[in-house]
């Protein structure tokens, strides 16, 4: 059973560099078929392409022993291999047949701030960020309105904070660059919120960062023999 703001980590996963980079959320072993419950019904599987290469059919009988015991299952890939491409394209299949939510980092940090971003967003629906993104890419919504709502929608940033983070900021790409230091120059910002936001703008970087990376992957032709 899940514990109140404690992430699940399966034993199997001791020594595992990605628990030093879980720091502002909680986490704690237990018995538990996946790598990572954050949530009743949110877990995940961490598979690193190295080891992939070495033991190709592990993800496999992981995918199969954990079968579907969650509504929400992430498939968290590091890439940390020379050449990528072909083992991510063999994620993205895997991904899609198991029904799993395929997520792939560069980094222990970056997989730490997915396992974060996951509980903290735990009892919050994800269209409430993507239907903000949806109406600004459709011209429903001025940028302006769009980016105070979807700032606003997180807990403990009020409009008024949104507006004096666009005001200081002027775009969403520049928060999302920001630092706490910068952050915290937003009146009205104390600690906490800095502290609440930068991992939430951190989710925005993460989606910005995989789809252009994932682009420039699946953009190129397959090699022929």
């Amino acid at each position: 059973m899940a514990k109140p703001n404690t992430v699940i980590v399966n034993r199997k996963q001791r020594g595992n560099l990605l628990l030093k980079s879980i720091k502002n959320v909680n986490w704690d072993y237990g018995d538990i078929e996946a790598d990572y419950m954050m949530g009743e019904q949110t877990c995940a599987l961490f598979l690193s392409l190295k080891y992939h290469n070495l033991y190709p059919t592990y993800i496999y009988e992981r995918l199969k022993s954990l079968g579907k015991a969650y509504k929400l299952q992430v498939l968290l890939v590091l890439v940390d291999v020379v050449d990528p491409n072909a083992p991510l394209k063999e994620m993205a299949n895997v991904a899609i047949l198991s029904e799993c939510t395929l997520i792939c980092v560069w980094s222990y940090e970056e997989a730490g701030r997915v396992i974060e971003t996951y509980k903290m967003f735990e009892h919050k629906s994800p269209q409430i960020i993507m239907e903000k993104q949806l109406a600004n890419a459709n011209g429903t919504e001025g940028n302006y309105k769009c980016a105070i709502e979807a700032l606003s929608s997180v807990k403990s940033i009020s409009k008024t904070d949104a507006i004096s983070l666009i005001s200081t900021f002027e775009c969403m790409q520049k928060i999302v660059k920001s630092t706490p230091e910068q952050l915290a120059l937003c009146t009205g910002l104390g600690p906490q919120k800095v502290g609440v936001l930068y991992l939430i703008k951190y989710s925005f970087l993460l989606i910005h960062l995989q789809a252009e990376r994932l682009y420039q992957l699946f953009r190129r032709p397959f090699k022929r023999d």
